[in-house]
């Protein structure tokens, strides 16, 4: 009996282990850079300064290089942000940065963003900001130069097929441990 049960533990751990999110490729996002000088992105108050357009994400591929002065490229999983000009001092706005819209209808949402990796002095989570559909990047008050810049991860909510496979390994394992104690 303990050791259907510590099976059963191990093969619940495992489903949940190889529970995977959805990839980024092939979704659209919008890129913008804008402020507010009264809150947040999401605030009332927020004025977009620049649209750079919307393109899919593809890997290998850099989304977008607005101006030849930054670039963002995002891949399966991550966004990588370098700043590719000159030595820039952002306003110190309680916002001051680039948004993201992924405006797909289909896109199956943010659950999480996590900083990999910044070479910006001052750039820390905080920064972060993020819906289901939308990701924020504050530089407010911070010096950017040549060549420095983040990675994130970006994780999206479980696909609806991973989740059923999860929910019918543990409708039958509890089968089996029912089978097996009689």
């Amino acid at each position: 009996m303990k050791k259907i049960n510590i099976l059963l533990v191990i093969a619940c751990t495992l489903l949940f282990v190889n529970t995977s999110a959805a990839s980024l490729l092939g979704y659209n996002v919008q890129g913008e850079s804008g402020s507010n000088t009264t809150g947040g992105p999401f605030d009332p108050g927020y004025s977009s300064n620049w649209n750079y357009g919307t393109t899919p994400i593809t890997d290998p591929g850099i989304e977008f290089i607005p101006f030849g002065e930054d670039s963002f490229d995002f891949n399966e999983s991550e966004l990588a942000f370098t700043h590719l000009a000159s030595l820039v001092i952002y306003s110190g706005f309680p916002f001051n940065g680039n948004i993201f819209h992924f405006t797909d209808s289909a896109f199956p949402g943010i659950s999480n963003v996590t900083l990999n990796s910044s070479t910006i002095t001052g750039f820390d989570a905080s920064r972060i900001y993020f819906q289901s559909d939308t990701l924020a990047l504050d530089f407010g008050g911070l010096t950017v130069g040549t060549g420095q810049g983040i990675t994130l991860s970006i994780a999206t909510v479980p696909e609806p097929a991973s989740l059923l496979l999860l929910g019918s390994g543990l409708v039958g394992m509890l089968g089996l441990k029912r089978k097996l104690q009689k």
